[in-house]
């Protein structure tokens, strides 16, 4: 391990001391992000016993999911402003993990908007090399190791165990134009600084990526929590198809996509508090939700 590696580690021990300190024994709080406050909306309406702490100008509204303590934070939209606020929570908060929620357009053609995915891995699909035969995804060197990192970023195998278990049990609101009752699917979801309202982009987005979604921020958080050692998970609602009429979808559906993404996050949360040990669970492959 080099010496930046090192110092980088250390700085997130010396947060996780000190939060240990401030609470006792409790465990370290539960992160849930999101990028917009509708989409964090639904998470601040589960919480009790609410309090805000200002982290930098950015209010970060700490209280408990049952018998666990959690910390709601709207990041802002894009890949610099996930990953800016991700690093601050960690610094702050030292949470045990990381789960970012909210919505994203749909890449696989059999979902609709209400279905939720859970992303097993996630890629930045607009970290490329622009070739002459195109472009080609790629990775970039880890600040602290100097080591490049993945092109896929894995979710943490625990979480994705939590999130399967507990999506058997959830009900989900459906959208307006939906032909039938949400599904929660789980798979690779794409990430880049481009709201995707194109056919013939959505086809090379899932081309490149293999993608089943298609969103603005998750990518960065988990590129934040590999480098920092923290488990992360991220669940998006599906709003829109990201075709031609998107932005309009996504207006229409962004109530219920950002719900049941939220459910999702906090079923896991109830999890994570009610049970020391978890299952191992394959990490491919659907989990049905209930009709």
């Amino acid at each position: 391990m080099s010496l930046r590696s090192s110092s980088a580690r250390a700085l997130v021990l010396l947060a996780a001391l000190a939060a240990r300190a401030a609470g006792a024994d409790e465990p370290p709080p539960i992160a849930l992000l999101s990028a917009l406050d509708t989409e964090a909306g639904p998470l601040l309406s589960a919480i009790a016993r609410p309090e805000t702490i200002a982290v930098r100008g950015i209010p970060c509204v700490t209280g408990m999911v049952g018998d666990r303590r959690v910390v709601v934070v709207a990041t802002g939209v894009g890949k610099v402003n996930a990953a800016m606020t991700t690093t601050l929570v960690v610094e702050r908060f030292a949470p045990a993990a990381v789960v970012f929620t909210g919505i994203a357009g749909a890449l696989d053609l059999e979902l609709q908007p209400g279905d939720v995915v859970v992303a097993e891995r996630l890629v930045q699909h607009d970290l490329v090399n622009h070739t002459e035969a195109g472009p080609v995804l790629r990775s970039v060197r880890s600040p602290s190791s100097g080591l490049r990192g993945p092109i896929a970023l894995e979710a943490d195998p625990a979480l994705l165990a939590d999130a399967r278990e507990a999506a058997l049990g959830l009900e989900f609101l459906r959208a307006p134009d939906a032909t039938r009752a949400p599904r929660v699917r789980f798979g690779t979801i794409a990430t880049g600084d481009t709201f995707v309202s194109s056919a013939a982009r959505r086809a090379q987005v899932r081309d490149d990526t293999g993608g089943r979604a298609v969103e603005m921020e998750g990518a960065a958080v988990a590129q934040v929590c590999r480098e920092l050692g923290v488990p992360f998970l991220v669940v998006r609602g599906l709003s829109d198809r990201a075709a031609g009429d998107a932005r309009v979808e996504a207006r229409r559906n962004l109530g219920v996509a950002a719900r049941n993404a939220a459910a999702v996050a906090l079923a896991v949360v109830r999890r994570l508090a009610t049970e020391p040990t978890r299952a191992t669970a394959p990490l491919s492959g659907d989990t049905p939700a209930r009709p």
